[in-house]
């Protein structure tokens, strides 16, 4: 028979909470089984568990913790017993080549021979969907430092994390003493190895396997089982970077810990499993002298934590207890070796904060101080033959904290031998403590860590975030950029740790970590979300969910644009059943990681490309509305736009056009035109979908008022009817307001050129009979080239002049009509400066 690796079966006992995953190995003939259990701490606690998501994480365990028993033959050949899609298959055939790197580089194997897991041609399963997230965090914790920094800054940032522990064979008495000092709830998984991976079998390889693979599953399945919606890990940097390069792999022995592996682990998660749990890296952002920086805030783990791996060590089965389910008390309390690479890196580090006695006290004797060890500081600083195969960090981080060691260390044996040898450059002192831009850690936990934050446009919104900063995050120091206040701090966002985006600042502008008010309030809001966006009409729309559903008596606010800033929500307490609608303009939906539980997008055209750049661009920008849905949200959108049909094969929501068998009586409400017909069918749809009747929805909708400068009647002067459209900063926005408006004798025109195409507009101008023209710079002076002739036209820059020409020469019984097809940033600060400045003139003006 072929030699070959078999995965068997895998199981769940409800009565003892233990999980069974069998394996075969076929090698020279001889069969080979293999039994590993996993006994869970207690009963499942989250109220629905969908069966088949459980079979699934186990089913994925099984393929994880397989590598530990299909290393002993590393047979080519693998015999799985379901099948794969192609991002399963992916995903473990990677495992399985890049987690082993190592152990075929130690055993002299062919890379190239790591198992192909087979894939069919079939589409995943939709993910499941658990509910809204929760604030319950998992956090994996081993006894090392860098998951005491991650815990402790969690509890910081108030959050009540659960520690999970897991332990192999024996327990462990490190662990265990990080946790009590912790003092923080915890889940412990004891896994119990198959006897004959502790008991040489002839023929066989040893090695280095992938072991934060193995534990990330176990974290998510026991999420999963009990109500946790955040697995975090204190994975660094420093993780990423590789130790030698072998057949042409680069081979890193944290490979498992590496962003590589988080960012393939989350996309198997979103796309297989369920959306509603995250695992993640907290620490992901640092290198690991910057988390050593952190762990000195926490002397009172001293004394307690090992990060030597020999500390942790799997030791063999006694010969008295001869059984294939042995679990033991681990004998061994020594947190470290003081021989090993890895207490060899951790000591250079520490050695960067603490003082020679005081690092005895963690270390039990002063490494610099033994000679034996020189090859081995060698190899760690980058002077030596290799980067040792453990879990070390990177050359860089290892010199700057020799550096900064020497005053206190420099008469030493390890500082006499190769001081002269190490220094570290200005360029690697910066970069090693400087915060990487990373996209795998959720927004409210981006601030973990952070010394100073930069508050980048110094608007309404910006002013909010600096409120939520002093508020959440008293510790961290908070400075300001913003190109009418503190512009020389764009050139400075390198001296910050994170910056915070406001809608205004381009995203390019950014130039490193970074989140947003926006992205803030999205992650930590427990309510419902109606987000609406739209090139035109997303604020009618957004204001008119909120007065229906108001008018109807329920909870309800409105966001963005139009209301507060989202993130000056997080500043006090969201009341239960309470409904948000958010306004979401492109520059805030640019850069979101969330989408709303209803997206309604009311209208598509080219706007904002000084911006956005190009029409693509803007384009993607809206659609991020939908990006993030899931098969429990809803995407409402306007049928006449067939890009926003072409959306709904981009979402995994249920997707809905607007209702429009809503009979009204036109006098009975306030909003005017064919635009707004769409605008009330919207409202409609989904208010309907909250479950209002159409009697509480036409109320609503007749005692809504509109919104100022959006086809606002200013009011009759002079015989002249005057209309306040200052909104309207498109082409499309203009030709919907001649069509509403009938005899428009006099029309203000031009602003900021975007590069809008006039020509229909132009056409129909004509086709209205419009007689007077003011064009107001830039766009203005490139209307009507080769028609001036027709119209009695003024260029101007002052709306004083504009509103005279207007009276001087605008019929008796005829309108004059504000609504310039472009906006105006260089005349006016925005739209409703320049609509109250023509609303100021009309009234000023007619009374005379």
């Amino acid at each position: 028979m072929n030699d070959r690796f078999e995965f068997l079966s895998y199981s769940i006992d409800k009565t003892d909470h233990s999980c069974r995953f069998k394996y075969k190995s076929m090698h020279n003939g001889v069969e080979h089984l293999y039994t590993e259990l996993l006994k869970l701490p207690k009963k499942p606690t989250r109220s629905e568990i969908p069966s088949e998501l459980v079979e699934k994480v186990l089913g994925y365990l099984h393929l994880a913790i397989g590598v530990s028993y299909y290393k002993i033959f590393a047979q080519e050949e693998v015999v799985l017993r379901s099948s794969l899609t192609q991002t399963e298959s992916e995903f473990f055939t990677k495992l399985y080549k890049k987690g082993l790197g190592e152990f075929y580089f130690v055993n002299n194997l062919d890379i190239g021979k790591s198992p192909q897991f087979p894939a069919e041609n079939k589409k995943a399963e939709e993910p499941f969907v658990l509910g809204k997230a929760t604030d319950n965090v998992l956090v994996g914790l081993g006894g090392g430092k860098d998951s005491i920094v991650t815990l402790e800054s969690l509890k910081e940032q108030g959050f009540s994390p659960t520690a999970f522990a897991i332990e192999v064979g024996y327990e462990n008495v490190i662990t265990d003493s990080v946790i009590e000092a912790a003092g923080v709830p915890v889940l412990k998984v004891k896994r119990i190895l198959d006897e004959q991976l502790l008991s040489p079998i002839p023929d066989s390889y040893n090695g280095h396997v992938p072991v934060s693979a193995i534990y990330s599953l176990i974290g998510y399945l026991l999420a999963l089982l009990y109500d946790f919606s955040y697995v975090v890990v204190g994975n660094e940097h420093s993780s990423n970077f590789g130790n030698i390069s072998y057949q042409s792999v680069e081979i890193n022995h944290q490979w498992s810990k590496s962003i590589e592996y988080e960012k393939e682990f989350q996309n198997l998660c979103r796309t297989h499993l369920s959306e509603d749990i995250t695992y993640f890296s907290l620490m992901r952002p640092f290198y690991e002298i910057r988390i050593v920086q952190q762990f000195m805030k926490y002397p009172q783990y001293f004394a307690k934590f090992s990060s030597c791996n020999r500390a942790f060590k799997i030791l063999p089965i006694p010969q008295n207890r001869r059984s294939r389910l042995y679990v033991g008390k681990n004998p061994s309390s020594a947190l470290w070796c003081g021989e090993c690479a890895k207490c060899v890196f951790v000591f250079t580090l520490f050695s960067a904060y603490l003082k020679p006695e005081e690092i005895v006290k963690v270390f039990g004797q002063n490494l610099y101080e033994n000679e034996k060890l020189l090859a081995l500081f060698k190899d760690v600083l980058g002077v030596g033959n290799m980067k040792p195969f453990d879990c070390v960090g990177t050359f860089d981080e290892a010199k700057v904290a020799f550096e900064m060691a020497g005053e206190r260390y420099s008469q030493t044996k390890i500082y006499q031998h190769i001081g002269p040898l190490i220094k570290a450059t200005n360029d690697q002192k910066k970069e090693v403590f400087r915060t990487v831009i990373n996209d795998t850690v959720p927004h409210q936990f981006r601030f973990s860590g952070m010394s100073s934050a930069l508050i980048v446009g110094y608007g309404k919104e910006g002013k909010a975030a600096e409120q939520y900063l002093h508020k959440k995050y008293p510790n961290i120091k908070v400075a300001i950029a913003d190109e009418k206040t503190h512009p020389d701090n764009f050139n400075k966002q390198e001296e910050f740790d994170i910056a915070v985006r406001s809608p205004g600042v381009s995203k390019q502008k950014i130039k490193i970590y970074s989140t947003s008010g926006t992205n803030l309030f999205f992650s930590q809001t427990k309510q419902m979300v109606i987000g609406v966006t739209g090139t035109k009409g997303k604020s009618t729309v957004a204001t008119l969910i909120g007065h229906i559903l108001k008018n109807a008596g329920k909870k309800v606010k409105v966001l963005g644009n139009i209301g507060e800033p989202p993130i000056q929500e997080l500043l006090s307490e969201q009341p239960s059943n309470l409904v948000y609608v958010a306004e979401l303009s492109s520059y805030q939906l640019d850069d979101l990681d969330y989408s709303p539980d209803i997206a309604v997008v009311t209208s598509l055209y080219n706007d904002h490309l000084d911006y956005h750049l190009t029409p693509v661009d803007y384009s993607k920008a809206k659609q991020r509305i939908v990006q993030y849905q899931n098969k429990g949200d809803l995407y409402i959108y306007n049928g006449s736009f067939k890009e926003l049909a072409d959306w709904t094969k981009k979402t995994k929501a249920r997707s809905k056009v607007y209702d429009k068998d809503l009979i009204l009586d036109p006098d009975k409400v306030q909003l005017k035109g064919s635009h707004n017909i769409d605008n009330m069918n919207a409202a409609v749809t989904v208010c309907r979908e909250l479950g209002l009747t159409d009697d509480q929805i036409i109320e609503g909708l007749k005692t809504y008022k509109p919104l100022p400068h959006r086809l606002e009647n200013v009011g009759m002067y002079k015989d002249i009817t005057f209309y306040d459209d200052a909104i309207a900063v498109i082409p499309e926005a203009t030709i919907a307001a001649l069509k509403t408006l009938e005899n428009v004798e006099t029309l203000l025109l031009g602003g900021t050129d975007r590069g809008y195409d006039f020509t229909e507009l132009e056409k129909l101008i004509k086709e209205k009979g419009v007689r007077n023209l003011v064009l107001f710079p830039d766009t203005g002076k490139k209307m009507f080239v080769n028609s001036r002739g027709d119209f009695n036209v003024l260029e101007t820059e002052n709306m004083k002049d504009a509103v005279a020409f207007a009276y001087q020469y605008t019929k008796a019984g005829s309108i004059c009509l504000l609504s310039t097809a472009s906006p105006s940033y260089k005349l006016w600060k925005n739209f409703e400066e320049k609509g109250n400045e023509f609303q100021k003139f009309v009234k000023e003006l007619g009374s005379k």
